[in-house]
C-alpha cells in the first residue's frame, strides 16, 4: 500500500488528509499523487478557475516536498464532464494506485462513499482500500491496529496484508462484536483464529470476542479508546455490519469516526 492517491478539493478536511497521507508516506516509504477533479458541467467551472487550482496544487506540491523530503509527489487535475462519468475511475485504473487517503467530515461522508453517492464516485467505483481521515486527526505510526471481523474468508487475506505491510512491533487486534458470546460464537472465534495463524506469524496478533449489549459502533468505540488504537480496519460489503452501522438512523448517534481514522477494504464479492 505504497502508491497513495489523495483527492484534494482545497477544503480544510482534504488538506488535513493530505498532511496525514504525507506523514504516512514518509513513515512507510510511500509515494503520493494529489488529485483535483474539475466538473466541467458545473456553473462554477471555468478555464481560469482551472488555472488557479493548478497553481494551488503546485504550491501544495512544493510545500509537501519541503515537509517530507525524499518522498515522491506528483499531482493531476482531471476534467470530468459529468458527475456520472467514468473519468475518475479510469484515471485510478490507469495509475495502479494501492490506496486512497481521503478526508472526511464525519461518518456521512464515508457512508456516501460506499453506499451510493455520485459525488464520491471515485471511491464507490474503485476496489482500492481507503483510509478515511476525520478533520483534526493527525498521523501517528500504527502501533496498534483494531481489525473488526465477521469471520469472512477475505478477512484472512487482509489481515495477512496488514501484517506484511507494517513493522513487527505493530499489534493487530482482531475483534468480533456480538450480543451473545455463547459457545457457538466462541467456537467461531477459535476456528477463525486458528485459520489466521496458519497464514501469519502469531507474534503481536491478539484475538478478542467482545460481548456487548450496546450497538456495534459504541462497543467498538469503547474498545478502540480503551486499547488506545491508532486505526480501525473494516471490510465493506453490502450485507455486513458496516452497512448496518451506516444506516441513517444510526449515523446521527455515531461519534467514534470523529476521533480516529478508518482503513476500509472493499469486498471483492
Amino acid at each position: 500500500m505504497n502508491d497513495i492517491l489523495c483527492p484534494i478539493d482545497f477544503s480544510d478536511c482534504s488538506l488535513n488528509a493530505m498532511e496525514y497521507a504525507a506523514r504516512y508516506a514518509k513513515t512507510y516509504s510511500g509515494r503520493i499523487h494529489l488529485l483535483h477533479v474539475e466538473i466541467s458541467s458545473l456553473a462554477s467551472f471555468s478555464e481560469e478557475q482551472k488555472k488557479i487550482n493548478l497553481s494551488k496544487l503546485k504550491a501544495l506540491h512544493d510545500e509537501l516536498s519541503k515537509m517530507i523530503e525524499g518522498v515522491p509527489i506528483d499531482f493531476s487535475i482531471v476534467n470530468d464532464p459529468d458527475e456520472a462519468s467514468s473519468g475518475i475511475s479510469d484515471f485510478v485504473k490507469d495509475k495502479d494506485f494501492d490506496i486512497i487517503i481521503m478526508g472526511t467530515n464525519g461518518i456521512s461522508d464515508v457512508e456516501e462513499a460506499f453506499f451510493g453517492s455520485n459525488t464520491s464516485r471515485l471511491i464507490k467505483s474503485s476496489q482500492l482500500p481507503v483510509i478515511a481521515v476525520p478533520l483534526g486527526v493527525t498521523f501517528e505510526p500504527f502501533k496498534k491496529i483494531v481489525y473488526a471481523t465477521e469471520y469472512r474468508s477475505e478477512d484472512k487475506e487482509f489481515i495477512q496484508k496488514l501484517q506484511s505491510k507494517f513493522n513487527s512491533e505493530t499489534i493487530i487486534h482482531v475483534v468480533n462484536v456480538t450480543h451473545n458470546a455463547g459457545l457457538v460464537n466462541k467456537a467461531g472465534m477459535e476456528l477463525f483464529k486458528s485459520e489466521v495463524l496458519e497464514l501469519v506469524d502469531h507474534k503481536n496478533m491478539v484475538f478478542s470476542l467482545i460481548q456487548s449489549s450496546e450497538e456495534i459502533d459504541h462497543a467498538l468505540d469503547k474498545f478502540i479508546t480503551d486499547q488506545k488504537a491508532d486505526i480501525l480496519v473494516l471490510l465493506a460489503h453490502e450485507s455486513n455490519f458496516l452497512a448496518r452501522i451506516f444506516d441513517r438512523s444510526v449515523t446521527r448517534e455515531m461519534v467514534y469516526f470523529a476521533k480516529f481514522p478508518i482503513l476500509i477494504f472493499k469486498s471483492k464479492a
